[in-house]
């Protein structure tokens, strides 16, 4: 399992309605540089808290035996999709606090 933060597209950027709520949830993981940028695999994810919010701390692991786990280290860079609609976007990090990702996030706002 990886430590991860997961930033939900809000409805304008083509995102869900409503953020998953619950402690856990379960979506197709690509991820971003892999040789096989098609390629999805089905992950789950044990939220950290259940605030329901667009910015999530996760703990994330693949269902399959074969999944590349290799690929979530520490820096690696993910897309969420539910079907064929991307929901989600996310990264591999060590332990970070939600209020460091929250303050990262609305920097990247004002830019």
């Amino acid at each position: 399992m990886v430590r991860c933060w997961i930033r939900f597209l809000l409805p304008r950027e083509g995102g869900r309605v409503d953020f998953p709520v619950g402690p856990e949830y379960r979506a197709e993981l690509r991820v971003r540089g892999s040789s096989a940028p098609d390629e999805a695999w089905t992950a789950v994810f044990l939220f950290a808290s259940g605030d329901g919010g667009s910015l999530r701390q996760a703990v994330v692991r693949f269902l399959a035996k074969d999944a590349p786990h290799f690929a979530l280290q520490h820096g690696a860079e993910f897309d969420l999709y539910e079907g064929p609609k991307r929901v989600a976007e996310g990264a591999a990090t060590p332990v970070v606090s939600l209020a460091e990702i929250r303050r990262e996030y609305e920097a990247r706002l004002r830019a």
